[in-house]
């Protein structure tokens, strides 16, 4: 994964899972902040870990 794929998919991450973080602690009467904090980091470390994936299916149908 190159540096400028991976940049882009942690912030895609930040974004959505920080937004997705604050509406359930909306809805749900939590801390909004914390909802904002968690769905970010969760948010940026599934989009990685996704990322990855996918890299590491590319290489593995490369070799065959």
């Amino acid at each position: 994964m190159k540096l400028k794929n991976a940049a882009i998919l942690i912030i895609r991450g930040i974004l959505v899972g920080g937004l997705i973080g604050s509406l359930s602690a909306l809805v749900s009467s939590h801390d909004i902040a914390s909802g904002v904090i968690g769905g970010s980091v969760a948010g940026a470390v599934l989009l990685t870990w996704v990322g990855l994936g996918g890299n590491i299916a590319e290489l593995r149908n490369k070799r065959n």
